[in-house]
Order: structure tokens, then C-alpha cells, then sequence
């Protein structure tokens, strides 16, 4: 009788080992997760797409300086609103952020040297005419050297070149021997006469007048 408990024991023992080594064998045998085909064409379409976007971003990087600051503005919206969080394209949308931030800067500087043009070509027009008129009635010398240095202020340089025309006639233009505006202004303080208006100033990148042309009042 005591062999027979014994032997149901083992007979026990041995069911649990093999239920045990079935368990393990199953989990052993638990499906992976499939890659299928259409999981392999989507990431490829989406590699496909990046690599896309990021030629896109080449070529207007290497447009951008012939886009005005408003369309490349424009583009950076747009491929913004994408969304993308790869490092490259983030990459290349700095460099795009970097090159409108610089124009912008350069828009900015041209406006407000276009305003310094503008308030200095209109300051001449009332200016020089009436220096020119106080510097040939110009009591004494300080007075007469303050009202030059003035003047020269709108010039490029002292020696900017002064025509003064003698006669017009069919299109066809006649002028003085050349000067220069320096010894144009030291000719009125000496002969006390200023007898020319403004006919034409041309002007250098700084505003600064270059050249100018008189004629007879």
C-alpha cells in the first residue's frame, strides 16, 4: 500500500514537469510581431518623402537671395506647418530663418538710408541756395568760413566736381571749365556775387553729393 502512494507521487511529480516544460515550450512559441510588405512600402514612401523635402529646402536656400524677404517668408511657413522633427530638415529651416533675418536687417538699413537721402536732399534744396546767397554777403571772414564748411557737409569731398553751364541749345550743352565746390564757394566769398541755381546734383551710395551742375539764375 505504501508503494502505491509512493508511485502515485511520482506519477504526480512527473505530470507538473511536463506540464511545465508545455508552458514553457508555448512561450517559446509566441508569435513575433510581422513586418508585412505594405509596412516596408510605407516607411520607404515616407524616406522617400523626407528625402524630397530636404532637396526642397536645398534649392530654396539656394534661391534665397533672389526671393524678397515676403516669399521666403512664405516658404518657411509652409514647410513649418509640416511639421517634420527630423534633424536635418530642422537643419536646413534655421539656415532658411538665418538668410530672411538678414535680409530683413538689409531692408531695414536701405529704408533708413533711403529716409537719410530723402531729409538730406531736401535740407540741400533749402540750404544751399540760401548759403550761396548769404555767403556773398557774408560780412567777415568767420561768418563766411562757417557758412562754406556748412555747405561742404552736403558734398562727397571738397573736390566734388562742379559744372556751371553756359548755354543750352537743341540738346546740346555747354559748360565752364570744371571746378570743384570748395573753390566754387571761396570764388563767391571772394567776388561777393552768386549769380547760379541748382540744375543737377548726382549723388554717391552714402547720399553724398558728387557732382554737381549749375546754371545762370
Amino acid at each position: 500500500m505504501k508503494w502505491n502512494i509512493k508511485l502515485a507521487k511520482v506519477s504526480s511529480i512527473n505530470c507538473m514537469v511536463a506540464l511545465l516544460a508545455t508552458v514553457a515550450l508555448l512561450s517559446a512559441c509566441k508569435p513575433k510581431e510581422i513586418v508585412t510588405t505594405d509596412d516596408n512600402k510605407q516607411k520607404t514612401v515616407e524616406i522617400n518623402k523626407l528625402e524630397e523635402l530636404k532637396k526642397t529646402l536645398n534649392a530654396v536656400l539656394a534661391d534665397a537671395d533672389n526671393l524678397t524677404a515676403d516669399e521666403l517668408e512664405q516658404k518657411i511657413t509652409a514647410l513649418k506647418a509640416m511639421n517634420y522633427e527630423d534633424e536635418g530638415v530642422l537643419e536646413l529651416i534655421q539656415k532658411l530663418e538665418l538668410k530672411l533675418d538678414n535680409k530683413k536687417k538689409k531692408i531695414a538699413i536701405e529704408e533708413e538710408q533711403k529716409k537719410k537721402t530723402a531729409e538730406h536732399e531736401a535740407s540741400f534744396e533749402v540750404r544751399f541756395p540760401k548759403n550761396l546767397d548769404e555767403l556773398s554777403v557774408a560780412a567777415t571772414l568767420v561768418a563766411s568760413d562757417k557758412l562754406i564748411a556748412e555747405t561742404l557737409t552736403y558734398f562727397s569731398s571738397p573736390d566734388a566736381l562742379v559744372l556751371i553751364i553756359v548755354s543750352k541749345e537743341d540738346g546740346y550743352v555747354d559748360y565752364d571749365e570744371p571746378t570743384t565746390i570748395k573753390k566754387y564757394l571761396e570764388y563767391i566769398k571772394d567776388q561777393k556775387v552768386s549769380k547760379n541755381k541748382v540744375d543737377k546734383v548726382v549723388l554717391d551710395d552714402n547720399g553724398k553729393i558728387k557732382e554737381l551742375e549749375l546754371i545762370k539764375k
